[in-house]
């Protein structure tokens, strides 16, 4: 099993991998990654960059700080246990002795990562607790997903790029130095990384690609060995944890199964290998029928989990078409070990092992309609829309996309660009920026099989629909209106009634909108915040009042339970439904609560008018949440909102007759765990049944 973890990628895709790595600039994403990751420092879920050790003091969470370092001590006896499992390894790998020595030196040296804290809070839950007694959400500001994402590893990758691609010194013997640490820390079933499912197949996948792309030759074989036996854990833990529901099944039973099927892809002799191999394909193209609207759309609801859904499919895909046709072979032939599907009867498997597509071509289809709806969700400035739940998270990252926000926040998660990459490496069907996402194009693609994959989808006109000026695009299913016109950019949420979906990554946003304007965002999405960390954060970012949007006296679109056992709960009818579509033009009703709420949006190359029309004896507000970037000024006694950016000037007029202007501040959250101010703009119409006209008007 120890040699095998380069069987994930061939040698062609490995070298134009380290190829573009090593042609990358010295500033770029991964390589300030590996950097930091050297010194054990991260900057994840909004932490800002912390030196990680088991002295580590957090400076505290939403109002809670906890101190919780284990301390030198278990530093000492972490480094102790690390020399151990290694000596025990060597007994099984021989070494020469000079490299033995080597090793337990960098041992000596090294300063153990306390992979078991939440270090914004400072929380730290207990390494030896049987996983199903870990606590989650029991404390205020505590935060179970920073230690998750940090043992995610996507750091390691970067190392191995580094290492592998830059010829950094000392980058990977960090990757296994690291790798040995965590194995050595997280005895399975054990302590809270063992608690997800989800998050230990998205771990593994790391380690597949960060093993591969470091070759053979730069992890010693005694770490190998031991790597590889973690590994096979890894896999069994998966199997019989799937996060399987028959009711509705969400992203992380997505994860499980294409984490499974790249240990699968490493380990092809492993005792279950090809039962993994067997169930993850049939599974993935399951999900895919079942999760994935005709349009492309996540039934999820989010943009942000629209994401990481379709990251996962893509790697999910890619690790299935390169298993070799041997071993393909073999999965069509299996029928005993194929009653572990949870969802399918063993005997009509419907992936076809024999096909170098290995997936039917409607799968190929939707998948390819994902990319799409990415790409037309993309604003002028190369993000997408935050709408519904973000919580920053990826299944495989090779360029580490950077914010303008410098080191607090090192990288930008509404950056959805390298989903494009990765697909026009396997289709071949876009052309994007080549100085964009290079690593991700090059990770995607696959010798043989590429070329035969570019037969284009014609997306169904049931499923999406685009206007002959290619301006406008309407996806029904997913409810996304996107426009364009000038030098303005408008994306309006619009979902029809939620049936047999999960809705707890959804928000109260029906009929709001973002608006971009000459690359700069102006009207914007709240984001998301936390989850466990501060429930009441948590509601009040995806309350109705926090979206560009209509409130009806602190009636909820959905009803949003409070506290943790609320967290993802949205309870009620919230049906919106088209009544006028057309380039430029949107109509739309919302029903909810008994009231109803008109839009429309009309769009030219020098402004936007909305209109809304709500009938109802209770008091309603028009609310617009203004970007972080904006100026804003108010005359209300002419109806006249000021909103200025660098150049750019805009007006959002009202007739002052119509309604009242006020403004006020409101949390918005730019990626998960970050939380900013902004203003917002409230509309309080003067009568019980009002049209209010918007326009904006454009100087730059």
């Amino acid at each position: 099993w120890a040699d095998s973890v380069s069987r994930l990628i061939d040698g062609t895709t490995r070298s134009e991998v380290l190829r573009q790595a090593a042609a990358s600039r010295d500033t770029s994403g991964f390589r300030r990654a590996a950097n930091l990751a050297m010194e054990h420092t991260f900057g994840l879920l909004g932490s800002g960059p912390v030196h990680l050790t088991y002295e580590t003091i957090a400076s505290g969470a939403f109002g809670s700080q906890y101190d919780m370092a284990p301390g030198s001590t278990a530093e000492a006896d972490q480094r102790r246990k690390m020399s151990e499992l290694l000596d025990s390894a060597i007994m099984n790998s021989p070494l020469d002795h000079g490299a033995v020595d080597q090793l337990r030196a960098a041992i000596s040296e090294y300063r153990p990562i306390d992979w078991h804290i939440d270090f914004k809070s400072g929380y730290r839950w207990e390494p030896d607790a049987w996983y199903m007694d870990i606590p989650i959400g029991h404390s205020a500001g505590v935060d179970i997903k920073v230690p998750w994402e940090l043992s995610r590893g996507h750091h390691l990758v970067a190392l191995a790029l580094s290492g592998s691609g830059c010829n950094v010194a000392g980058a990977n013997d960090e990757l296994s130095l690291q790798l040995l640490d965590w194995i050595v820390a997280n005895p399975a079933p054990f302590g809270p990384n063992w608690r997800s499912a989800m998050d230990t197949s998205i771990r593994a996948a790391n380690w597949c690609w960060a093993l591969a792309l470091a070759g053979e030759e730069s992890v010693p074989s005694p770490i190998r060995l031991i790597i590889a036996a973690s590994l096979s854990e890894h896999a069994r833990f998966v199997e019989t944890h799937l996060d399987y529901a028959p009711s509705g099944t969400t992203n992380h039973y997505l994860a499980d199964i294409a984490g499974l099927l790249h240990i699968s892809a490493v380990l092809p002799d492993a005792d279950g290998s090809d039962r993994w191999a067997a169930l993850s394909i049939q599974e993935l193209m399951v999900e895919m029928g079942r999760t994935v609207n005709s349009d492309g759309s996540s039934y999820e609801g989010s943009t942000g989990y629209h994401r990481l859904i379709a990251e996962t499919f893509l790697h999910g895909t890619l690790a299935a078409l390169r298993l070799p046709a041997s071993r393909r072979l073999k999965l069509g032939q299996m029928k005993r070990q194929r009653r572990r599907s949870p969802s399918v009867d063993p005997i009509s498997w419907d992936f076809d092992p024999s096909s170098k597509y290995v997936f039917p071509e409607w799968y190929h289809d939707r998948l390819r309609n994902m990319v799409q709806l990415t790409d037309d969700l993309t604003k002028p400035n190369g993000r997408v829309p935050q709408l519904g739940d973000q919580d920053s998270g990826r299944f495989l990252k090779f360029d580490w996309p950077m914010s303008d926000k410098g080191q607090e926040s090192p990288e930008d998660p509404n950056d959805h660009r390298h989903l494009v990459a990765i697909s026009s490496g396997i289709y071949q069907s876009y052309n994007p920026d080549p100085t964009t996402y290079p690593l991700e194009r090059s990770a995607g693609r696959i010798p043989g099989v590429s070329n035969s994959l570019m037969v284009e989808s014609t997306p169904n006109s049931a499923s999406r629909h685009e206007w002959d000026d290619g301006d406008s695009a309407w996806y029904p299913a997913g409810g996304y209106y996107i426009a364009r016109s000038g030098s303005f950019w408008l994306c309006v949420r619009c979902e029809k009634e939620v049936s047999g979906a999960p809705t707890g990554h959804r928000h109260n946003d029906q009929l709001s909108f973002e608006l971009n304007v000459a690359g700069a965002d102006i009207f914007i999405d709240p984001g998301t915040g936390v989850y466990t960390a501060d429930p009441d954060l948590r509601n009040l970012l995806r309350s109705t009042a926090s979206h560009n949007t209509v409130s009806v006296d602190g009636v909820e679109q959905r009803a949003l339970p409070p506290g943790q056992a609320g967290l993802f709960l949205a309870q009620g009818r919230s049906v919106a439904e088209v009544t006028n579509f057309n380039s430029g033009i949107f109509t739309a009703a919302h029903r909810w609560s008994g009231l109803e709420h008109h839009r429309s949006f009309e769009l030219s190359p020098n402004g936007l008018a909305i209109k809304d029309q709500v009938q109802t004896t209770r008091s309603w507000t028009i609310n617009y949440i203004v970007s972080q970037d904006v100026t804003v000024t108010a005359d209300p006694k002419q109806g006249k909102v000021g909103l200025a950016r660098g150049s750019l000037s805009l007006s959002l007029l009202v007739d002052p007759k119509q309604a009242l202007i006020s403004i006020d501040s409101v949390p918005v959250s730019p990626s998960y765990g970050r939380v900013e101010s902004a203003a917002r703009v409230i509309l309080t119409p003067l009568s019980d049944a009002c049209t209010t006209t918007l326009e904006i008007n454009q100087t730059i």
